[in-house]
């Protein structure tokens, strides 16, 4: 009976992490997680959906793994993790031209 609820406990826990994450990300729908840009119709600032911590390494679909990132930050990410993506001269550089 106990292991029964501390599944449950855990799931509810894990719904709701979720929630939050899609709440912020339905806020900042506007602009890329990553480099800050607006998206746009210009090429390469269309809206594309990424994983945070990618599948390929064991990262899951759940909201919390998901952010909104520009299609060129969500490609040149690929399936890199997101600390070593975010420490990359080519991100730097690009919220530099972006002002985040």
């Amino acid at each position: 009976m106990l292991a029964w609820l501390v599944v449950w406990w855990k799931r509810r826990s894990d719904h709701r992490a979720a929630d939050v994450a899609a709440r912020a990300n339905r806020d900042r729908g506007t602009h890329c997680f990553y480099c800050g840009a607006a998206f746009s119709s210009e090429v390469g600032l269309d809206r594309t959906v990424d994983h945070r911590y990618p599948r390929s390494k064991g990262g899951t679909n759940a909201l919390i793994n998901m952010v909104f990132a520009c299609r060129a930050c969500n490609e040149r990410k690929a399936d890199r993790d997101e600390d070593t993506f975010t420490a990359s001269e080519w991100l730097i550089e690009r919220r530099r031209q972006f002002g985040y």
